[in-house]
């Protein structure tokens, strides 16, 4: 009877010892993000936020069929981006706020009184200057993210934020609005990272 006992004893530790082995180990192979990588995640999520809301404000503020196809599109585009990034930082355990901070939603709703032209120049100038922004976070944890599933997510998002860069600036230079471009980074140019795969 005692060694029946120690036998179901020694069973019992050992299964104790393979779960925490195996919580251990999960642990370590999940991927760690830094800080650097968390504000990428936080900050891609946030302009994505605004963009989402001001490009379904120019769906119905704007005549030009040039600015009401590009955001239908960036609307797309940014909503299918937002859900792949929540994916991503959830798998490496990321938490991404989805409040939109004060002072953006008060530039949504002065954004939302403006109509026709008005709305036209405001709207390009708030898109060209969050899409730079989020080209060189991309760009930046592209080249330096810890992260290999937020690095491997801003690696392949670049070519479509320069597409976007390219076309608000077409828009904003055949435009009677009036928007300049946004300026060019001395000497940045996109080389992808080195992957380790």
């Amino acid at each position: 009877m005692g060694s029946y006992r120690l036998i179901r004893l020694l069973i019992a530790i050992a299964i104790v010892l393979l779960t925490f082995v195996s919580a251990q180990a999960t642990n370590t192979l999940r991927p760690k993000s830094s800080p650097a990588d968390r504000e990428f995640a936080r900050a891609t999520a946030q302009i994505s936020a605004v963009e989402i809301a001001e490009s379904a404000l120019a769906l119905t503020h704007t005549k030009r069929g040039d600015i009401h196809d590009f955001a239908q599109n960036l609307l797309d585009e940014r909503t299918t981006t937002d859900h792949r990034l929540r994916q991503v930082a959830s798998d490496d355990s990321v938490a991404i706020s989805i409040r939109i901070p004060k002072i953006d939603r008060q530039k949504i709703d002065r954004l939302s009184k403006l109509y026709d032209g008005d709305f036209e120049r405001q709207y390009v100038s708030d898109e060209a200057s969050a899409i730079w922004s989020q080209i060189m976070r991309a760009s930046a944890e592209s080249r330096n993210g810890t992260n290999p599933g937020l690095q491997f997510f801003a690696t392949q998002r670049l070519p479509t934020l320069l597409g976007d860069q390219h076309m608000i600036q077409e828009i904003a230079a055949g435009a009677t609005v009036g928007v300049p471009p946004p300026p060019a980074p001395l000497g940045w140019h996109y080389q992808p990272p080195s992957l380790p795969y």
